[in-house]
């Protein structure tokens, strides 16, 4: 059985097969905070203030190996998980994936309502908008995030994910240890809701070696909405 120990350091967080800490010593003693700012905050507002509290919020704890496809009545989609990663506990309504751990490479899927401030931008999404000016609120946010040095966008662009239009943009960024980071991000505005997919890593090796994996995963996405 997988457990989670207190979120505030990454190493605590233990499988049966020592997931983080033997195979990979360089993620031991990264702080949480530190893997939300980095990694994941920029896609999922909010998991820190829920995991932090793990027993109070319901936020499901541990690892568990994923793998084929999974419905989730939440978001309302379906999506074909890749073999051999795992996922995560998470609130509900988000799912987070890792192969090798998130100070490594993760993988997010979650949505937010439209018209929504959001904390590093004053713009907003909204109904009706094209790709494209989605895709400018985005890079916003992510642009004036705290933490990012040295933002770089490598490239966007416009996307057909089930029949609907959507978008995907990357950019690379410096995190507080010095790291080269780079993110590839999808998003689909389906009214009243935008969708994000979401996923970041370190630039020298980790993010090519998982981006045909995620691609994948965001082509094989199926929304259950009207």
């Amino acid at each position: 059985m997988m457990r989670i120990a207190p979120l505030f350091r990454l190493s605590r967080i233990d499988t049966q097969q020592n997931f983080l800490g033997s195979r990979y010593p360089a993620a031991r003693g990264e702080r949480f905070a530190s893997w939300k700012t980095n990694r994941l905050g920029r896609a999922m507002h909010g998991f820190v203030a829920c995991c932090s509290v793990l027993a109070l919020t319901g936020c499901s704890g541990g690892w568990q190996q994923a793998g084929g496809p999974y419905n989730d009545p939440v978001l309302n989609l379906e999506i074909d998980i890749p073999q051999g990663w795992y996922q995560i506990g998470a609130p509900r309504g988000s799912i987070v994936l890792t192969k090798n751990g998130v100070s490594i490479e993760a993988i997010t899927v979650s949505r937010e309502l439209l018209d929504q401030k959001l904390p590093n931008t004053s713009k907003r999404f909204q109904a009706g908008m094209s790709p494209a000016q989605a895709t400018d609120v985005d890079l916003s946010n992510h642009r004036f995030s705290p933490g990012i040095t040295g933002f770089q966008e490598v490239e966007r662009g416009t996307v057909t994910l089930d029949g609907r239009p959507c978008y995907h943009y990357t950019y690379t960024y410096i995190e507080t240890s010095g790291e080269p980071q780079r993110v590839k991000d999808y998003g689909c505005i389906i009214d009243p809701t935008i969708y994000h997919f979401h996923f970041s890593a370190a630039s020298q090796k980790w993010f090519p070696e998982s981006l045909p994996t995620f691609d994948a995963l965001v082509n094989s996405v199926r929304f259950r909405i009207p």
